[in-house]
């Protein structure tokens, strides 16, 4: 038994190095957005701490993983940190390293709110498309510091046990702070 195990791991490994992947860390990002239900229409604040990117380089398909989220929204009234946050993307813009075009799916999870308890129901699952514009240094590293200037999403969301419609705009830490400070 052990042995097939280890063969299959050996195989999979193999596979593993035909892959093209690139790595990109970016600092975070503060964003706003509405979410658009029957019931009305919810604004929302998200603040993402550091933002890892995985992407294979040939097929297109990335990761975004980050370790921390903070999302406020108002239709419960209520702040949410989530812990366990990423996305799974297409890119359709794999042969240039400015942009990231295509749909996703993304999941927040293991999640502490204002009322201060775990809440392991809420669940948050995005899906739609999203661009992101980014500054990246050398495409040809493995890995690299990206500065995401600005990210746009639009699609379908589950949030606090309802259905909405949403759209966002969300800016890199980096980004914001050099507009701040007016360079």
């Amino acid at each position: 038994m052990r042995f097939v195990f280890f063969a299959l791991l050996a195989l999979g490994a193999g596979g593993l190095s035909a892959l093209d992947i690139s790595g990109t860390v970016s600092a975070g990002d503060i964003g706003f957005g509405f979410g658009f239900s029957p019931k009305g229409t919810y604004p929302e604040l998200r603040i993402n701490a550091v933002d890892l990117y995985l992407e294979d380089r040939q097929t297109g398909i990335g990761l975004r993983l980050s370790p921390y989220a903070l999302t406020g929204h108002t239709a419960p009234n209520m702040f949410v940190s989530s812990f366990l946050n990423f996305d799974i993307y297409y890119n359709l813009l794999k042969k240039t390293n400015m942009f990231i075009l295509g749909p996703f799916a993304g999941i927040n999870y293991f999640s502490w709110d204002n009322r201060n308890h775990w809440d392991w129901g809420n669940v948050l699952f995005t899906g739609g498309a999203k661009f992101v514009f980014r500054l990246r240094e050398e495409k040809n590293k493995p890995w690299s510091f990206a500065i995401n200037m600005v990210t746009l999403e639009t699609g379908c969301r589950y949030a606090n046990h309802q259905y909405l419609y949403y759209a966002a705009v969300y800016v890199d830490f980096v980004a914001l702070f050099f507009y701040m400070m007016g360079a």
